[in-house]
């Protein structure tokens, strides 16, 4: 594996090529939902507010293990079916952060969906990535708010 990329970055930098090495991202992130749900009409109602928690990577040596997660969204069920969408950051103990996009859909309180990263700040700078996730509500309280998880069961995140 060293004389792999012993090799991989002599030719690029004989080549004058950027090295880009991949890395897996996979794991679940516990979270709480805080905001305001609303109904609309009878079986029909949107959250608006944020999920936070803890990003647990399966790879425990990954920089992304044990991250703070913030994400701003909404969250629409209407009679059973899900679908909402948002953004997040994922910060790492040094302060670094992933920005990611996203969106889902399902059957209440299932909603699965696909994941990418538009922006990183510090080691995470120039970060591209996409994945997808399958996300659960586990508890669903009487303002909306909630407590659940996101297998984010494929992932892979490439840094220049």
């Amino acid at each position: 594996m060293i004389i792999k990329k012993i090799v991989l970055s002599s030719v690029a930098i004989l080549f004058g090529s950027v090295m880009v090495e991949a890395n897996d991202c996979t794991g679940t992130f516990g979270w709480l939902s805080d905001g305001q749900n609303i109904t609309l009409e009878e079986g029909h109602s949107v959250f608006t507010g944020h999920f936070s928690g803890t990003f647990i990577a399966n790879d425990t040596s990954s920089s992304m293990h044990l991250n703070a997660v913030m994400c701003p969204a909404i969250y629409q069920v209407n009679q059973g079916m899900t679908k909402s969408l948002g953004f997040c950051w994922q910060q790492d103990g040094d302060g670094d952060r992933v920005y990611y996009s996203w969106s889902c859909a399902g059957e209440f309180p299932h909603c699965d969906g696909n994941f990418s990263a538009y922006a990183g700040s510090g080691k995470y700078e120039g970060v591209t990535s996409q994945g997808t996730f399958k996300a659960y509500t586990t508890t669903f309280g009487d303002l909306g708010n909630g407590h659940g998880y996101a297998i984010w069961d494929t992932c892979e995140y490439q840094l220049r």
